[in-house]
């Protein structure tokens, strides 16, 4: 027996022999009275002060905050050595006040043992006779207690293993949660390297670390023999495995993982590593890692299947190489294994074969009629596009024929004729013999890239198409068609907002969270070599700022001459084959995209639906659509031609269907609604209430509101208002725009209204309705034909008179809260002033649109299809167009080439003929003559 210091601890706190305990000093009078004792002494000796043995106590109660006093000793304590001391830190954190934060502290290790026998002193701090009680020396002979070492090792390492995976709920018992990978692996060859001698110690070093209640620290501290010892261990592990299985979900396998299947007899067999790597950098006394060297065995067989191409081998060797010499615990060893796995990623030669057979054109056909209503242009150029794949595919099957005839005429063994998919081809590669082939670790670790089959990729260089249109006309959905046409995967990428040259080219592997960019991606996510990729909104792309020029990164995408190269900074020095991509772009405006990558794309145009083909996607597509995504069934809803008509024309006004889709499954909800009422109010027993399915257009009305748009109509003989029609009015034709210059689709008839007022300004002209100044300069042209050609109408008795003498003109467009403007009303301007000034008045049945030059030609005008449709629509019969619109005309759907009688005018004389065939002064006139000679031939 020997006297020691004792020193006792907080509440909750327990040292174990093996384990080290931070013993804070604030408000402990007692330590700091031993602390300045022990120095005093090594002082008053003249010694460097040692590091003094104390002997903290766990205390069974806490020590009140008010005492001044510690509290009763724990009869069993252990011996400690002091082995630190810590000042207090400063802290300066978000959310915390920032001052001197934890205290001063020692540091004790846990030695040995004891039992205090009689207490010496209580003040200035206590003092007692103690026991050593060392660990009986274990019986290695004993089957039980190797059992259950053998059990402790085997939990502990279980729960090291558990550990190892992270979870976002804490632990209740705050013990460690989540342990690092190299961590959890050095404290597992830790305990494996133990003998049974050390089980005691080492079941007290690894409890102190697990942090176990209270009541089974105590009971593990004041427990002396050490086959109990070890008992109580295996059950604490026992129970907290289990509760990390809980916490992670319960769904773990605790059992070895199997060893991966060997390759197959067609894939290169690499030599097997003939022990652990070397890791020179890092590594020094780090224990053996086997799990990253099982993920870098899976590296290797993906990138040995990826089917990489001849160049880039030795630079995946190279960067392999330099992952082996690396430890798991590096930064630079997730980057580098990062950019390896996405280099397996990559879809080198992987492809799918283009649907190619004697059926390809008829099925591709059928496809875009069954997802797309007109768009003829479009649907021509697709099967064109499939037409030349077909027969590329043709003489290339062709010319694998006779090359093998050729060479079997030489006598030589001709190469097979790869028929079968690429996919497969990919995926494999045939060896020569079923001995596995040594291949070396520089250039022949990977095989060769596969050669393509006949029918895959027999045109390299695809042809890269641009939609241009207005919103909601099917641009996107079109380039889903045609990739289902061809057989092909489907990626869309969206460039609305892209600012950045890195999002297109991908960054550098120098840059933290570095990534490829957004066609390598693309690659990746499909998984093929050859899909169609939708570059979704390309006139949206960001213009040149400090990150670089978007648009100028996709003129290498988009370059047949260079995209067989592409780089991406990422995947850099490896460049990849975009040229058996088809890409295809979409765009609302050509003028926000630059000229240099517009020049690289084939420009289609998709003009806004008009009113008719709107009317037939909704029968076709919509309705349909919409009443099965309310849950009702066909025949539920019935949505006639003339409902839908009055959707089109009264609650809807934009160049796509997307409005027009809202606006009918507002009507079907409606009709739902009526639907589930009706079987409510009946005991849900359908047929005795009665509900009516068809929609009819006074319906429209109560669902949907007041019609936002009126269209004008018209009637032989009639003004509308019961009223004959007088002279100087004339009916014009007008698109609508959304902005911009984009039409939306539908077209409709405009009065145009003239009157001559006595007195005035010598030539007074005055405009209403909301003209714009293009308008303007059309009616002031008109006036002006007029006058100078009033002798020649049989306006005025002689070429001296002036046909505006004390006179003023008044010219008005109704709906003046809709601005008008747009070269194309010249010609009804000028039938409108003869009208006027010649009191004969224009059929209500025609209508006109052209501009009209000082000399009376009429030029061409836009949107002539929208025009003709509203003028359909609005119960016109004739309709006068310049002559130069004659292509437009050809483009007319049937339906309204065979409601309207369309009169093509070279000259106005030809239209005032038209307008007053019986006018005699008009039939007499030539217009050859009226035709200045000097006209420009270019």
């Amino acid at each position: 027996m020997a006297p020691l210091p004792i020193i006792t601890l907080p509440y909750s706190s327990v040292l174990l022999p093996g384990a080290i305990l931070r013993i804070p000093l604030e408000d402990r009078k007692d330590i700091q009275a031993l602390l300045a004792k022990l120095t005093y002494e090594a002082i008053e000796r003249s010694t460097t002060p040692q590091a003094p043995n104390t002997t903290p106590v766990p205390a069974a109660t806490p020590r009140p905050a008010s005492s001044k006093e510690p509290a009763r000793p724990h009869p069993i304590g252990t011996v400690g050595k002091v082995i630190g001391f810590e000042h207090g830190r400063v802290v300066l954190a978000v959310g915390s006040p920032a001052g001197l934060q934890g205290g001063a502290a020692i540091l004790v290790e846990g030695i040995n043992r004891f039992r205090i026998r009689n207490v010496l002193q209580k003040t200035p701090f206590v003092e007692a006779e103690v026991e050593l009680l060392p660990d009986s020396i274990p019986d290695q002979a004993d089957v039980e207690l190797s059992s259950l070492f053998s059990a402790f090792q085997s939990l502990a390492s279980t729960l090291l293993h558990l550990l190892r995976i992270p979870r976002n709920s804490p632990s209740s018992t705050g013990a460690p949660t989540h342990l690092p990978a190299p961590l959890a692996r050095r404290l597992q060859d830790f305990i494996a390297s133990k003998p049974i001698a050390a089980a005691g110690r080492l079941a007290d070093f690894f409890m102190a670390a697990l942090e176990p209640s209270l009541p089974e620290r105590l009971q593990l501290l004041q427990e002396l023999n050490v086959k109990i010892r070890l008992r109580r261990a295996v059950a604490i592990l026992e129970k907290r495995i289990e509760e990390v299985k809980v916490a992670l979900g319960g769904k773990l396998n605790l059992r070895t993982a199997p060893a991966p299947p060997p390759p197959p007899t067609t894939q290169i067999i690499l030599r097997p590593r003939s022990g652990p790597p070397h890791r020179p950098f890092g590594g020094g006394g780090m224990p053996h890692d086997e799990d990253a060297d099982n993920e870098l065995n899976q590296l290797v067989q993906k990138l040995a299947a990826a089917g990489l191409p001849a160049a880039a081998q030795p630079v995946v060797e190279r960067e392999l190489s330099r992952l082996r010499r690396m430890t798991s615990v590096q930064p630079e060893y997730t980057v580098q294994r990062t950019y390896l796995e996405t280099i397996a990623e990559v879809p080198w030669s992987k492809m799918t074969d283009d649907k190619l057979n004697g059926h390809s054109m008829t099925r591709a056909r059928e496809v875009l009629d069954r997802d797309h209503y007109g768009l003829e242009k479009v649907k021509k150029r697709v099967l064109e596009y499939l037409a030349v794949l077909r027969l590329r595919a043709m003489l290339a099957q062709e010319d694998a024929v006779k090359e093998k005839e050729k060479v079997q005429e030489e006598g030589t063994p001709a190469p097979p004729i790869q028929a079968s998919s690429t996919t497969d081809s990919a995926n494999s590669t045939t060896a020569t013999s079923d001995t596995p082939v040594e291949l070396t670790p520089e250039r022949e670790r990977f095989p060769s890239q596969p050669k393509p089959s006949a029918n895959a990729n027999v045109i390299t260089r695809a042809p890269i198409l641009l939609f241009v249109g207005p919103p909601g006309t099917g641009k996107t959905s079109l380039a889903k068609s045609i990739a289902t046409a061809l057989g092909r995967k489907f990626h869309r990428i969206s460039l609305g907002g892209v600012h950045s040259e890195a999002e297109i080219r991908g960054h550098r592997r120098t840059y933290i969270a570095a990534m490829p960019g957004v066609i390598v991606n693309g690659l990746r996510k499909v998984g093929v070599a050859n899909p169609v990729i939708l570059l979704d909104e390309i006139d949206k792309v960001g213009h040149r700022s400090h990150n670089g020029d978007p648009s100028a990164a996709l003129l290498e995408v988009l370059d047949p001459e260079q995209n067989h190269l592409f780089t991406d900074h990422y995947l850099s020095p490896l460049t990849i084959d975009l040229s058996r991509i088809i890409f295809i772009a979409t765009a609302n405006s050509l003028s926000e995209i630059p000229p240099p990558l517009l020049d690289r794309m084939e420009t289609i145009h998709l003009s806004a639906y008009t009113n008719l083909e709107k009317i037939k996607i909704a029968e076709r597509y919509l309705v349909p659509k919409q009443v099965w995504m309310n849950g009702l069934k066909e025949g539920q809803v019935v949505l006639g031609a003339e409902a839908i008509r009055a959707i089109v024309e009264g609650y809807t006004r934009e160049p796509g269907v997307r409005n027009l889709e809202r606006e009918i499954a507002t009507v079907v909800r409606g009709k739902a609604v009526e639907l589930v009422m009706s079987r409510d109010a009946s005991g849900n027993k359908p047929g005795t209430r009665e509900y009516k399915p068809e929609v009819e257009i006074g319906d429209l009305e109560r669902i949907l509101g007041m019609a936002r748009f009126r269209e004008e109509e018209v009637r032989e003989g009639d003004s509308g208002i019961g009223m004959a029609r007088r002279p100087g009015i004339v009916n014009g034709l007008v698109a609508f725009s959304t902005g911009r210059g984009v039409m939306s689709g539908s077209g409709a008839i405009i009065f145009i209204e003239a009157a001559v007022m006595p007195g005035g300004t010598q030539g007074g002209l005055r405009l209403t309705g909301n003209l714009g100044s293009v308008i303007k300069e059309s009616v002031e042209v008109a006036l002006t034909w007029v006058r100078a050609h009033a002798y020649d109408l049989g306006l005025t008795h002689s070429r001296d008179d002036d046909l505006m003498k004390n006179k003023s003109i008044h010219v008005h467009c109704p709906a003046g809260s809709d601005p008008k403007d747009g070269p194309s009303a010249g010609v009804a301007f000028i039938v409108a002033l003869v009208s006027l000034f010649s009191d004969r008045p224009v059929p209500a049945t025609l209508a006109m649109t052209g501009e009209v030059s000082l000399r009376g030609r009429v030029t061409a005008v836009g949107a002539i299809k929208e025009k003709l449709i509203g003028a359909l629509s609005a119960g016109i019969k004739t309709v006068i167009v310049p002559a130069r619109n004659r292509y437009d005309v050809q483009e007319l759907p049937d339906e309204v080439k065979r409601g309207l009688d369309i009169v093509c005018a070279e000259h106005i004389w030809d239209v005032l003929k038209v307008v007053w065939p019986d006018w005699r002064s008009i039939g007499a006139h030539d217009t050859l003559s009226a035709i200045a000679p000097i006209s420009s031939r270019l």
